[in-house]
């Protein structure tokens, strides 16, 4: 059983060349408020492109 044809595919692909769609980036600004104000400890465990840990330049390595 196919579940989408060829062309279906092709189709869905050159939208999302067109139109790419990033979880991470569309989340991003609602991940941030839900941190709270001050915080001495995150963990960035490495599944995206490293955009939510980037604002932390100077957070000592573990």
């Amino acid at each position: 059983m196919k579940i989408l044809s060829t062309r279906v595919l092709r189709a869905l692909e050159r939208f999302n060349a067109a139109y790419p769609w990033d979880h991470n980036a569309h989340y991003h600004r609602w991940i941030l408020r839900q941190l709270p104000k001050r915080f001495d400890r995150a963990v960035d465990i490495g599944s995206g492109s490293g955009d939510l840990a980037r604002p932390w330049p100077d957070a000592p390595l573990p």
